[in-house]
């Protein structure tokens, strides 16, 4: 790249989810250390300024957004526990319920999990209700209601998220963060009611 021109972007603590043991932030300060200029993005382009407090509490950020530039919403995200898959079912559906009450349509709708076939959305296909409004996440499916791992929507965005079937704290926190960073305008985050005494702590902390 000698005489020529070249940028390069990304978060390499927060989004890296794939690997985390390969130090690619180390890698990109030793091209800091080159004459070569750098800047730190601090400017919340994505979210809401509620859902952007949230991923500075639970995602492990270390240093807060300066501003966000999404501010049309004061809308609060929907946080709850549940304790067993009922529950969560509950959950789930009554936010989704409420999307459509404030005006969402199914395609706005994105269902994340850590897993891909243990998620909640594939119990919600077993509901005769259900099987015609959710399906799995392609570029093709326009006006369903999407279901997905986090990983795969690594990079993606939708108006509303709802965050699903969280059970450890022990699962990657980086997971959690590319998760409800997803988020333009709703978040709904439902975690296992094991997980309770672990947030209430981030969150006082």
């Amino acid at each position: 790249i000698s005489g020529g021109k070249w940028r390069m972007f990304g978060d390499f603590e927060g989004q890296n989810i794939f690997n985390s043991k390969l130090d690619y932030k180390k890698q990109f300060d030793e091209v800091n250390e080159t004459d070569s200029a750098h800047y730190n993005l601090s400017i919340n382009c994505r979210n809401t300024k509620p859902i952007s407090t949230y991923i500075e509490l639970l995602g492990g950020i270390k240093n807060p957004y300066s501003k966000t530039l999404r501010d049309e919403s004061n809308i609060q995200p929907d946080f709850a526990f549940y304790k067993n898959e009922t529950e969560q079912i509950n959950l789930v559906t009554t936010a989704i319920n409420q999307l459509k009450i404030d005006g969402y349509m199914d395609s706005d709708i994105v269902l994340l999990s850590p897993f891909t076939k243990e998620c909640i959305a594939k119990k919600l296909l077993e509901k005769k209700d259900w099987q015609n409004r959710i399906t799995e996440f392609n570029i093709i499916n326009k006006d369903k209601i999407l279901y997905t791992t986090i990983g795969k929507f690594k990079g993606l965005e939708a108006p509303a998220i709802i965050i699903t079937d969280f059970i450890s704290m022990e699962m990657n926190q980086n997971l959690f963060y590319v998760g409800i960073s997803r988020a333009l305008h709703r978040l709904s985050i439902f975690l296992h009611v094991r997980l309770q005494n672990n947030i209430n702590k981030i969150i006082t902390n």
